[in-house]
């Protein structure tokens, strides 16, 4: 495997399609995230990927939050309750 970095961001909204999404449409990864972010990394996980994780929410909505280290945690703990292994 070449890969050596992946980005992770969600999308909650609903109302666009995939082709539509933009950078201000990428949140922290949480149970409203309609890309399938877990499920997207634990197949990597289970095809041998041992790369890093980086968080790339752009959405203003999360650079605006006040308290960004909270807001972090919650999507870590929410991906690794989802995938069932730590994985940052």
């Amino acid at each position: 495997m070449q890969t050596g970095l992946v980005h992770i961001s969600g999308v909650e909204s609903k109302d666009k399609s995939l082709d539509e999404i933009r950078d201000e449409d990428r949140v922290l990864v949480g149970p409203a995230d309609i890309l399938r972010n877990p499920a997207q990394i634990d197949a990597l996980l289970d095809g041998g990927y041992a790369g890093y994780l980086s968080f790339e929410p752009f959405a203003l909505s999360v650079h605006n939050q006040t308290n960004i280290e909270q807001a972090l945690k919650g999507s870590q703990a929410y991906l690794d309750h989802e995938i069932r292994r730590s994985i940052i």
